[in-house]
């Protein structure tokens, strides 16, 4: 029989997955920034074939999938490396949100997804603050550094490079008493310079042209 935390850790995995499953597309390479238990990963990776990353500053992964550990400032991964970044709740814990969405804009190639908490109204925050508090003390969850709206965040994400693709109310994934989720797909817009430009490449034809243009002494 499963215990408080496991149903809550489940529940949490599949409310996410449920979420997710309209802007993740089957076999993508996935990275979950934050990733945490890594239920989640496992759900992607078994039910749509996804290859998941998941990484995280520390080891709270409760699979046998790898985590690559993370030092909160660089990821050690190349350049749009990945199909999809997933950034759930994660940005109103960094110290700062510009400098990991950075990252992320540097590694993602076809869309970020952002879940973060609406902190529209006073009711909003107090939820908000109240049950972060109570993490804290069940979890041991560091506190928020952030409560934005969803304009700062929108904000922070076109300073950053992204163009919005969606947005919109995602429910409440631990009942009343839990935040209401807002959600974001992000698609980062890379500048692409001269010097990142393939050389064009010839076909059989014209390389044949160009063989006989050299052996004809005209070149």
């Amino acid at each position: 029989m499963k215990n408080a935390d496991q149903w809550v850790h489940d529940h949490r995995a599949e409310w996410s997955y449920k979420k997710l499953v309209r802007w993740v597309r089957p076999g993508e390479q996935v990275l979950n920034l934050g990733a945490g238990d890594c239920r989640l990963d496992l759900l992607l990776k078994d039910r749509m074939g996804c290859e998941l990353i998941p990484v995280d500053v520390e080891n709270h992964n409760e699979t046998t999938l790898p985590v690559t550990f993370y030092d909160g400032k660089t990821l050690p991964f190349p350049d749009q490396s990945v199909d999809v970044v997933l950034l759930l709740w994660v940005l109103h814990h960094a110290e700062d949100p510009a400098e990991v969405l950075s990252e992320v804009h540097r590694v993602a190639r076809r869309a970020v997804i952002v879940f973060e908490d609406r902190n529209e109204s006073v009711t909003d925050r107090m939820i908000f603050r109240g049950f972060h508090r109570f993490l804290r003390w069940s979890q041991g969850f560091s506190l928020p550094h952030h409560e934005w709206t969803r304009d700062q965040w929108c904000h922070l994400a076109t300073t950053v490079g992204f163009k919005t693709s969606w947005e919109g109310l995602i429910g409440r994934q631990l009942g009343p008493f839990a935040s209401c989720g807002i959600g974001f797909v992000w698609e980062p817009i890379h500048s692409q310079s001269r010097t990142q430009l393939k050389p064009p490449t010839l076909n059989s034809f014209e390389k044949q042209k160009l063989e006989l243009i050299v052996s004809r002494g005209k070149l």
